[in-house]
């Protein structure tokens, strides 16, 4: 995942070079006082930092693991919290959910050889969470459960969507009459 850092305490969360959590806001704005948070967030990896000439820093991070939080702490200009890491999806899970996975990329006009079966097979939940395009809130849920069954239900439904879409595509215009 791509992120541009321009906040201070981003910045210094950058600089301080820690692996960092992701949690979903759940009420209450990032900025100002203090959100209520998802219980549960992904911890990610920084794997690369551009330093920019103005202090703000574009870097990508890798996902590495499910954390619940169990308590936060405003000690630093960035919440930390102390967390449990959870446990992974089913191994069966990634059999399922590839040839799911590569039709939905294939949907939204990604071709090429995705070379699903390389990936470890719990993996496939979170590829699912991080392709599908839909409301936060039930990505959250993929998050928190780590079903291999949500996730190709929410494969499925949103396959479905498409190819409905794709019946109403394409519109034709009707040749206009000239004056």
């Amino acid at each position: 995942m791509a992120l541009h850092i321009f906040e201070p305490r981003y910045r210094q969360l950058v600089q301080d070079g820690y692996d960092f959590g992701i949690v979903l806001i759940r009420e209450g704005w990032e900025v100002g006082a203090e959100p209520e948070l998802h219980s549960v967030g992904t911890l990610v990896k920084l794997s690369e930092v551009e330093a920019l000439a103005d202090g703000r820093y574009n870097i990508k991070v890798r996902g590495q693991r499910r954390f619940r939080i169990r308590s936060t702490s405003s000690e630093k200009p960035y919440l930390t919290a102390t967390v449990e890491y959870m446990p992974e999806p089913p191994v069966e899970a990634g059999r399922q959910l590839a040839p799911l996975c590569e039709e939905y990329l294939r949907t939204l006009g990604l071709h090429g050889e995705f070379q699903l079966d390389q990936m470890t097979d719990t993996s496939m939940v979170w590829l699912a969470g991080a392709i599908l395009q839909l409301e936060q809130v039930k990505l959250q849920e993929l998050l928190e459960t780590g079903d291999p069954g949500l996730a190709g239900r929410l494969l499925i439904t949103e396959l479905d969507r498409w190819r409905r879409m794709g019946r109403l595509l394409p519109v034709t215009p009707e040749a206009q009459a000239l004056n």
